[in-house]
C-alpha cells in the first residue's frame, strides 16, 4: 500500500508526495550534518502543444521515456519525483551549486539529444536549480527558489537551465 502512496502510475518513478516527505528528510540531514542539497524542477517544453499536435498517448510516452532517461542518468540517492503533469522535481542530496547545475545540464542534454519514437522533432526540458542553505532553509524557500529560476528558465526562451540567485533578482544561465 505505501509502495501505491508514493509512485506514480504512469511513470512508475515518485509521486509528490514522495517528494514532499523526501525533501524535509533531506533538509534535515542537511541541517544536521552542515551539508548542502539541492533541489531541481524541471519541465517538459511546449508539452500542451505536444499533446495536441500528436496525441495523449504518445504524450504519456514521452513522460515516460523523460522519467527513464532521468533515472538512468542520477545517483541511486539522488530522488527523481512527478511533480505533477509535465513537471517534474529531484532532490540532490550532498550536491549544490556548479555541480547541482551541472547534474541539470546533463539531463537537458541527454533529453535534447534522445530520439522520441513518433516525435517529429526535440524535445526539450527547462530546469530551476535551488540549494540549502544558498537559497533557503526551509522546504518552501527552496523549493520556491527553484521554481521561481525554472519561470526564467521558461521566460527566457527554454531549453535552458537557470540557477535561482540568492537574492532572487538575478540568475545565472547556462545553455
Amino acid at each position: 500500500m505505501k509502495q501505491l502512496a508514493y509512485v506514480d502510475g504512469l511513470t512508475g518513478i515518485h509521486n509528490r508526495r514522495y517528494f514532499e516527505m523526501r525533501v524535509v528528510e533531506e533538509l534535515d540531514r542537511a541541517g544536521r550534518f552542515q551539508g548542502r542539497m539541492s533541489i531541481i524542477m524541471i519541465d517538459i517544453d511546449n508539452f500542451t502543444r505536444l499533446n495536441d499536435e500528436f496525441g495523449h498517448l504518445l504524450g504519456d510516452e514521452v513522460l515516460r521515456s523523460v522519467s527513464t532517461l532521468m533515472k538512468q542518468q542520477l545517483r541511486k540517492v539522488d530522488v527523481v519525483c512527478r511533480y505533477g503533469g509535465e513537471e517534474f522535481a529531484i532532490v540532490v542530496p550532498e550536491t549544490s551549486g556548479e555541480n547541482a547545475l551541472r547534474v541539470a545540464e546533463k539531463l537537458r542534454r541527454q533529453v535534447e539529444n534522445h530520439h522520441f519514437p513518433g516525435v517529429p522533432r526535440k524535445v526539450t526540458i527547462s530546469s530551476g536549480v535551488a540549494d540549502y542553505p544558498t537559497h533557503g532553509i526551509t522546504r518552501d524557500e527552496v523549493v520556491a527558489a527553484a521554481d521561481a529560476a525554472l519561470y526564467q528558465a521558461k521566460q527566457a526562451g527554454r531549453n535552458r537551465v537557470v540557477a535561482a540567485s540568492t537574492k532572487r533578482e538575478f540568475s545565472a544561465s547556462i545553455n
